[in-house]
């Protein structure tokens, strides 16, 4: 489950996924490894408003993979950082679309409580048309924690 890239005098010569002897005949050779299982990677509490405004802790979990190791390792400086800085946004902007829970006035609203399971699979989609250009796959963004601020909950 990796993927060797590997450069001489600063160009891409193959990228190997499978196992196995391998032999380099050029001088000045690198290697980088790349892991291609799936990664899980929790995105924290942020403060996020809902579509009324009121302050929301919002944390989530997305699980991805790898999927083009070139891509991955030389379009975005820090893949990791990339993906995290993604998710922020994509969780900021999708949250602020819907109300934290359904009104009395309006029960077939959509809200981030009852419709939590739509509202991820369509983050997730958002995270995939984002993170494409890194080489990566987003298999799965769910919420796991989503709540009041303290302040507004009291």
């Amino acid at each position: 489950m990796q993927a060797m890239i590997i450069t001489a005098f600063g160009k891409v010569i193959r990228v190997e996924v499978e196992q196995g002897l391998h032999f380099q005949m050029p001088c000045n050779t690198e290697r980088k490894t790349l892991s291609l299982a799936i990664n899980t990677m929790q995105v924290r509490g942020s403060s996020v408003p809902d579509s009324t405004g009121s302050p929301m802790d919002v944390s989530s979990i997305i699980n991805y993979v790898i999927t083009d190791p070139i891509a991955a390792e030389y379009n975005v400086e820090n893949l990791h950082s990339f993906i995290h800085n993604q998710a922020q946004d994509t969780v900021r902007r999708v949250c602020s679309k819907f109300r934290y829970r359904a009104t009395q006035q309006k029960p077939d609203e959509p809200s981030l409580i009852d419709d939590g399971h739509h509202v991820a699979k369509h983050m997730a989609q958002l995270m995939n048309h984002r993170c494409k250009v890194a080489g990566v796959e987003i298999m799965r963004m769910v919420f796991i924690d989503i709540a009041y601020v303290p302040e507004i909950a009291a």
